[in-house]
């Protein structure tokens, strides 16, 4: 297939086209994306991949017509059936377990066969003290000191932390509407640092955690770090999390720690480069996405996640009674 490619000249304020030979008769592939975890159920979502340049119907690129099966190591095996776009689910059959390994296999009309293999990691983390250490004010954000003890197993553990906290989701006249006059909440990232020396803002930073880092600002909403300071050691996290003044809502926290199998880290990794690339079409080429699909496109990668979830005084909440994710009342909006 031959194109033409118009590139701006600034320098010199005119166009020049320059003519590419691409290659032609591109062949569809299966798009695999399941990141599976112990507390949710298999889920994995398919769609056809598409050449670069060509109109596409993403309505037709679903694959609907698919037999995905996932087995274990004892050899028990799961058919997954499509509910929706693509995603095909098993809510009746068995969930990920830690410390298992598991391979897909997808077939669908017309395209080639993918597998994939990999497993749910294991995770040991519970959390310790939390202490106010300035309430939030008009123009000073709240300071909340947690401790949080994490028991890292013999093998590479590569980690992740996630903060979020709570805020007003439904407005009236530029106004948040509280919980208790029909409002709801959402998540959203906290801002947070820590004394930790082997936290990253981007997971493909992790690489080297001997090496002195020193962030520019605070975390915001995750940070990543491995075990090669700490394995098979207990260790004790500091996070100092950051809280604005909202009055119509005390601050609430979800922390949430993660454990991420060698597949799924390398999925995150090439998405923290790809993230971090500058276009310069003369000398940078964008970073490439990782994918564990053989024949195909996509990640197939377990993780292993708890959340604490605390207000400023330490006592835990349920979603439910913050109205997380609900629908604002008539006379909200």
């Amino acid at each position: 297939m031959r194109a033409w490619l118009l590139i701006l000249l600034v320098m010199g304020g005119c166009i020049s086209p320059v003519e590419l030979d691409l290659p032609g008769g591109y062949q569809p592939k299966i798009v695999v994306n399941s990141q599976f975890t112990p507390d949710g159920d298999w889920t994995v979502v398919l769609h056809r991949s598409a050449a670069i340049g060509n109109a596409v119907d993403w309505q037709a690129q679903y694959i609907t017509d698919a037999t995905v099966r996932i087995t274990d190591s004892e050899g028990f095996t799961q058919v997954l059936r499509h509910s929706w776009r693509g995603i095909y689910q098993n809510p009746l059959g068995r969930r990920p377990t830690a410390l298992e390994n598991y391979v897909l296999e997808v077939t669908a009309p017309s395209l080639p066969a993918v597998s994939a293999a990999s497993g749910v990691p294991s995770l040991s983390a519970e959390l310790g003290s939390i202490e106010e250490i300035r309430a939030p004010e008009v123009d000073e954000d709240g300071e909340y000191e947690v401790q949080l003890r994490l028991d890292d197993n013999a093998g590479s553990h590569k980690y992740g932390i996630a903060v979020d906290r709570l805020w007003l989701s439904c407005w009236e006249d530029r106004d948040p509407v509280s919980i208790a006059e029909g409002g709801a909440t959402a998540y959203g990232g906290s801002r947070f640092d820590s004394s930790f020396p082997s936290l990253r803002d981007f997971a493909s930073l992790v690489e080297d955690p001997s090496e002195p880092y020193f962030p520019e600002d605070e975390f915001y909403g995750t940070a990543w770090f491995s075990d090669d300071l700490f394995e098979q050691e207990s260790i004790d996290l500091m996070l100092t999390l950051k809280s604005p003044h909202e009055p119509e809502l005390a601050p609430h926290f979800r922390v949430t720690v993660m454990s991420y199998s060698p597949e799924l880290w390398e999925y995150e990794v090439s998405l923290s480069r790809d993230y971090q690339f500058e276009v310069n079409f003369f000398s940078d080429r964008p970073a490439s996405v990782y994918s564990n699909i053989e024949n195909g496109l996509g990640v197939f990668g377990g993780l292993n996640r708890v959340s604490f979830m605390f207000d400023s005084e330490g006592n835990t909440w349920s979603e439910s009674d913050l109205r997380v994710g609900q629908e604002c009342e008539s006379d909200a909006g």
